[in-house]
């Protein structure tokens, strides 16, 4: 947080438990644990403080571990596959090299030695469906360039359940776009065990009109409009800012950018 000070506006949702390096101001008409959400519990770091409206669903208190940092997050394998993609000489197999477009239809990744498809340059997907992964075997997809999802005139694009995106550059969803399939009308208890990951080495966008069901994780800033359900790790920056933006699961952040410090718009 800048200055060591943070503030939840009046116009986002928070339910459940978070945590927050810094003294948090939580302004009175802030959605925050109200019936039929989870009640909610702001945890700061020893000498840290949270004003706000407390009633019987939201309240406060150091954390008993005093400060808490992020968890590490080994990309050893992710980086293992990215060299792979990277020393690639010629196309052969399941290795392009190259831009690579997918424009409509369907790329089933189960075709390919070890569901896994490596290209040295750009990957652009047009309105089209991308299968091939199960829970025991995921369907890999390794870019040593930047990765663009999007629609292709109404189609969208649908990243089935059980794929793992992996970038070196730069990831964007863009809008009408799905990645993993969505079960929002089950309660989480029942939602089914799947393998869904999106790993940059640079910034992760997800635009407006995108959902995405997976564990996203850059090592550069992450921007959030659409709606995801899964983890968000980013050893940076993360922006959350639009009233479409909309994240379900873990949260796991250095800092909240543009507006610095804030939790805005959204839920």
């Amino acid at each position: 947080a800048k200055n060591d000070y943070f503030e939840i506006k009046r116009n986002f949702t928070l339910n459940d438990s978070i945590y927050i390096g810094a003294d948090v101001s939580v302004h009175n008409q802030t959605s925050i644990g109200d019936p039929p959400g989870d009640r909610t519990h702001i945890y700061v770091p020893t000498g840290k403080t949270v004003t706000g409206n407390f009633d019987a669903n939201f309240s406060w208190s150091e954390h008993p571990n005093g400060i808490v940092d992020l968890p590490v997050f080994t990309h050893t394998e992710y980086d293992s596959l990215i060299n792979i993609a990277n020393a690639i000489t010629g196309t052969s197999g399941n290795k392009y090299k190259g831009d690579y477009t997918i424009n409509g239809g369907t790329f089933d990744l189960s075709g390919y030695e070890n569901n896994t498809f490596f290209i040295k340059g750009k990957l652009t997907v047009k309105g089209a469906n991308i299968t091939g992964g199960t829970l025991g075997s995921p369907g890999i997809i390794v870019v040593t360039k930047d990765v663009k999802l999007q629609k292709r005139g109404s189609n969208q694009t649908f990243v089935y359940d059980n794929i793992i995106l992996i970038g070196k550059k730069k990831i964007k969803i863009e809008n009408n776009t799905q990645f993993g399939n969505d079960y929002s009308t089950l309660i989480p208890s029942l939602r089914p065990k799947t393998v869904n990951e999106i790993f940059a080495k640079r910034k992760v966008e997800i635009k407006k009109n995108a959902e995405v069901w997976a564990q996203i994780y850059s090592y550069d800033k992450i921007e959030q409009k659409g709606r995801v359900f899964g983890l968000v790790y980013t050893s940076s920056g993360f922006k959350f800012e639009k009233n479409s933006a909309y994240l379900e699961g873990a949260l796991f952040v250095k800092s909240i950018l543009k507006p610095e410090s804030k939790f805005e718009k959204g839920a």
